[in-house]
């Protein structure tokens, strides 16, 4: 994924993103920050129609004047694919 900039652009791929699923939750297991970082790890699940998947995902913001300014994701999409292509559990 190419790296979005802006208000703008980030809230219509999240909107994209989010409407694409029946459902997601966001459990976050383990948080720590060390002056303006912030990492959390954390399961993302996404439901399609009756199919589900749990992703686990490391999450790094970068924060200043107490809004983010850089948020990266690291996690395999593997499991998004297969649940949009009707092979996940």
């Amino acid at each position: 994924m190419e790296p979005l900039f802006g208000r703008a652009a980030i809230a219509d791929f999240l909107d994209g993103f989010i409407s694409a699923f029946g459902g997601i939750e966001f459990t976050i297991h383990h948080q720590a920050s060390n002056g303006t970082v912030v990492l959390n790890e954390r399961t993302d699940r996404f439901t399609l129609g009756d199919k589900h998947v749990e992703l686990p995902v490391m999450g790094v913001f970068e924060i200043e004047a107490g809004e983010i300014t850089s948020w990266r994701d690291y996690f395999d999409l593997a499991p998004i694919t297969e649940l949009m292509s009707g092979h996940a559990d």
